[in-house]
């Protein structure tokens, strides 16, 4: 980690701005490119086998040489200045057009090519702490906290954009996890400003799972009283807990399909709502609601968004036998009573 150095005091034919020319020899001791001096060593903040910090200085910057011992044939560069020519990434204080009064700090990266930039932005302006990752590559960012407009290129704090997070890019964007990804918008009011737990906590969720299954579990024993279809929706909810639960297990152990392939797609084919409602269930698997497999409807009363004792249900019971016919997924209805709503394209047949 060496770089050659080329002090202000040579004269030669590359010697820096304002060095005298030397009279008798016209390349000197400064030729102004790889021959000049020796290979001098840069000390970091951080250094270790194969670990640490690594700022070289590029051509034409100033550093600052140090001698250990003050031996002159010991020189070590210890830091890199700026000068009247090269100012920092995000100036401030007397003189300077920046409204702040140097709260941002951080690291500005260019290209070897004078292009492109890569950035890591402290703004620690009091009651609006921010900070920013970026790069000119497909103008991506991720900034946190108290988020203001602000050029990357600019040190003048603009319009206030919003609080929390925001991760943006011109390209393509992929979230992995191999235990599994959580997205949910409940905040949690009751905990302040902050939420102890945990990184994969779904309790929410999960308690709307659980009065899912004690619903399902309520109007399978009515049904069943009357002699209707039976579910097995119930055992599928059963297999699914476990793998949500991280008290219960694992978590991410196990597959729920259609998720337990490399896809990363769901299949939304079909009117989905996804919110603190039981009433709405989607299709297909077991821990979905099967419409495609049964529907049982118990009583003509059964209040929606609210579980019912089973002590109170109308005695009434709305029998439906569900067939598909043909591509186009149309279904077959039998009902032992009218009154009945359906969405979707059904053929109602009478009572035999």
């Amino acid at each position: 980690h060496q770089v050659r150095v080329q002090f202000a005091w040579q004269r030669g034919q590359g010697s820096n701005q304002g060095g005298l020319a030397h009279d008798v020899d016209e390349q000197g001791s400064a030729p102004g490119d790889e021959r000049s001096g020796t290979w001098v060593r840069v000390a970091e903040a951080l250094a270790g086998p194969n670990w640490g910090s690594q700022f070289t200085p590029r051509i034409g910057t100033e550093v600052l040489v140090d001698f250990i011992e003050n031996d002159i044939d010991r020189p070590l560069v210890v830091a890199q200045l700026y000068t009247g020519a090269d100012v920092p990434p995000f100036p401030a204080g007397v003189d300077s057009t920046a409204n702040h009064a140097g709260t941002i700090s951080g690291i500005h990266t260019r290209g070897f090519d004078g292009g492109g930039y890569n950035q890591w932005q402290l703004d620690d302006t009091q009651g609006q702490l921010r900070m920013r990752l970026a790069s000119s590559s497909a103008n991506t960012q991720l900034n946190l906290g108290y988020l203001v407009q602000q050029s990357p290129g600019n040190a003048q704090r603009g319009a206030y954009r919003g609080s929390g997070f925001e991760l943006r890019t011109d390209a393509w964007a992929v979230v992995r996890g191999a235990e599994g990804v959580l997205l949910t918008t409940h905040a949690r009011a009751a905990n302040g400003s902050g939420v102890t737990s945990t990184q994969m906590d779904a309790s929410e969720s999960l308690a709307a799972l659980k009065a899912a299954r004690e619903l399902d579990t309520t109007l399978l024993d009515a049904a069943t009283a009357q002699h209707a279809l039976s579910s097995k929706a119930s055992a599928g909810i059963e297999q699914v807990l476990p793998t949500l639960d991280g008290k219960l297990a694992r978590a991410g152990k196990g597959n729920i399909r259609p998720f337990q392939r490399d896809r990363g797609l769901s299949r939304l084919q079909h009117d989905l709502l996804l919110g603190l409602d039981l009433d709405a269930v989607v299709h297909r698997h077991h821990h979905d609601f099967p419409v495609r497999q049964y529907l049982q409807l118990v009583g003509m009363r059964l209040q929606r968004h609210r579980p019912v004792a089973r002590d109170r249900l109308d005695p009434a019971l709305v029998r439906i036998q569900v067939r598909r016919f043909g591509r186009h997924r149309r279904h077959g209805v039998r009902s032992a009573h009218v009154g009945i709503a359906l969405r979707g394209p059904v053929q109602l047949l009478p009572r035999e």
